[in-house]
């Protein structure tokens, strides 16, 4: 689905997607910079369930329960340093330590949807092109050719 158009939208697509080691903070901060959120994979922890409510903080030490296997996207990182993250219909934070402690895994994304279609360019100023080669160092594969015309200054 997600390479031809999800719910048969052809924009909502998905070209590749990288791992990435979600306890390396400047990895993450990169990856959230360059390419949009960061997903995040985790076995939520029993007491971070009873603690959720919108802006809770989840921290160490916590034991990760492998039965409440989740996915969320961290949207964020906040002057305390915690991620943000979206799940459950609330912005919740997420502490480095926390990260650490709920088993977790990460990705990130190569969508067209991140650039403007206006100008070609994403939320960071940077061009389709200037990401591809960005992303094929990174470890992704080659990326389709750029479906937006030369980028315009934003």
């Amino acid at each position: 689905e997600w390479t031809t158009g999800l719910c048969n939208n052809t924009s909502a697509v998905i070209y590749d997607s990288l791992d990435i080691d979600v306890t390396d903070p400047t990895l993450v901060a990169s990856a959230m910079y360059l390419f949009g959120g960061v997903f995040f994979m985790l076995s939520v922890p029993n007491k971070w369930i009873n603690s959720a409510a919108p802006g809770a903080i989840w921290d160490a030490p916590a034991t990760p329960n492998p039965m409440n296997g989740h996915g969320v996207c961290f949207v964020g990182k906040n002057t305390a340093s915690n991620y943000e993250l979206v799940t459950w219909g609330m912005v919740l934070q997420l502490t480095q330590a926390g990260v650490k402690d709920c088993d977790p895994s990460g990705f990130v994304v190569f969508s067209p949807r991140w650039f403007s279609p206006k100008t070609g360019l994403a939320p960071n100023g940077l061009s389709y092109t200037q990401l591809a080669e960005l992303w094929a160092k990174a470890g992704g594969k080659t990326l389709p050719a750029s479906p937006f015309p030369n980028p315009m200054p934003a």
